[in-house]
């Protein structure tokens, strides 16, 4: 606050600049200084966002301080992205290698892997909460719980999107190549999709994927995870499971979709869907790819095949 003042900036500035201060944080301020100490709060948590190492709780404060702006749509990425060009632009003026700064995706990612971390201290007594998580009778934390389900959430089937899956890939290589157990990966293709969409229409397309989608979750055990890794593909990501297991699993997707009486709008529309499937021990960091790689492979070779 004493530099601030001994800056030359304009009263305004250091009185927006000085309302980030928890101290100061409920003074009243005229409507143009405010205006000022709603971007300069923007500006703060974003710097925290870049540099933090806490760049999950940046994140959602970030957030919180975007929307009080009303910046006409304006989201976290759109902001990095802006703001990396023009630090591009101006990098020769300041000395800054723009080669340093993160990757936006890759700063989000680490961001949201941060929170989905938070969300389990959430209901863990014995592990220490972030205090801005929990600050103001828990509004904080209700947005981390909003966040999460956003970001990791496939918004017409309700299962897990593809992000997450490949999160939570990552996860279960490290921890089967640790344990040295083997995990699996069941790549599911709904058959003839694209005719279903161009003889019904797309919302019946949707009504399907939804209908898919809510029986795939009742044959997925709780330890297995579900998620919707595009269009009309689903895959189910499995921990510590037999070879002869995955084949049961296979077979169990199959028959059910299979044993759906799905209609719409009146007209019965029989689905099924082909499986691939491919299974083992981790052997090095990239396993994952190379597994969902032979996954989907095999899911071609069951389409070759004459699929369902």
């Amino acid at each position: 606050m004493e530099i601030l003042e001994h800056s030359g900036l304009p009263l305004r500035c250091v009185d927006a600049i000085n309302s980030l201060l928890p101290a100061l944080a409920g003074q009243r301020l005229d409507e143009e200084t405010q205006k000022l100490a709603n971007v300069t709060g923007v500006a703060d948590a974003f710097a925290r966002y870049l540099c933090d190492k806490d760049s999950g709780v940046a994140l959602v404060v970030l957030q919180e301080r975007l929307a009080t702006l009303n910046s006409g749509g304006m989201d976290v990425e759109k902001l990095t992205a802006t703001v990396r060009t023009k630090l591009d632009e101006s990098a020769s003026l300041f000395d800054v290698d723009p080669s340093l700064l993160p990757d936006p995706d890759e700063l989000l990612e680490e961001a949201l892997d941060q929170l989905a971390d938070f969300t389990e201290m959430m209901h863990d007594e014995s592990r220490a909460i972030p205090t801005e998580l929990v600050a103001e009778n828990g509004r904080l934390k209700m947005q981390v719980d909003d966040l999460v389900k956003q970001t990791t959430i496939d918004v017409l089937t309700g299962t897990a999107n593809r992000a997450f899956f490949d999160r939570r890939l990552k996860q279960m290589v490290h921890q089967c190549r640790r344990s040295e157990v083997q995990m699996g990966i069941a790549v599911v293709d709904i058959d003839h999709f694209k005719n279903v969409n161009d003889t019904y229409g797309h919302q019946a397309g949707d009504h399907i994927l939804q209908q898919v989608a809510r029986a795939l979750d009742g044959v997925t055990r709780a330890d297995e995870t579900l998620a919707r890794y595009g269009g009309e593909e689903f895959v189910v990501l499995l921990e510590d499971i037999a070879t002869e297991g995955m084949a049961i699993v296979g077979e169990r997707i199959r028959s059910k979709i299979e044993a759906l009486d799905i209609s719409f709008e009146g007209t019965a529309i029989p689905i099924s869907v082909s499986v691939g499937l491919c299974c083992g021990i981790p052997q090095d960091g990239e396993y994952g790819s190379k597994l969902f790689s032979h996954a989907d492979a095999a899911l071609y070779e069951a389409k070759q095949n004459g699929r369902n």
